[in-house]
């Protein structure tokens, strides 16, 4: 593959696979494109990208942690400093969600 949807590299253990599962993605996010078949498609709808970019979880509710916002942050500091749970050392993509991440 060329690396748009991969591993974040990060190993969960299976109560953790279990729980984002149960999550709930509340983002309308669409793909207009191929990301496959269209070098120039951009599956990165969630924010600025850099060399340094993370993917971030926002809970809606923090203490329920059921239904969640992705977004990118510049670096791993400034997310933590925002409340986010950085689950990947790359930008967000339209294969970032929990449900993605627990079958990659």
């Amino acid at each position: 593959g060329d690396g748009r949807c991969v591993s974040s590299g990060r190993k969960y253990n299976s109560t953790v696979y279990d729980a984002f599962f149960e999550k709930k993605f509340n983002q309308n996010v669409s793909l207009v494109c191929d990301p496959y078949t269209d070098p120039s498609c951009q599956p990165y709808p969630f924010g600025s990208i850099g060399p340094t970019t993370v993917c971030g979880v926002i809970y809606d509710n923090p203490p329920q942690r059921m239904s969640y916002k992705l977004s990118n942050y510049p670096d791993k500091n400034t997310a933590l400093k925002d409340g986010a749970y950085v689950t990947h050392d790359k930008p967000c993509g339209v294969c970032s969600t929990l449900q993605d991440l627990a079958v990659y």
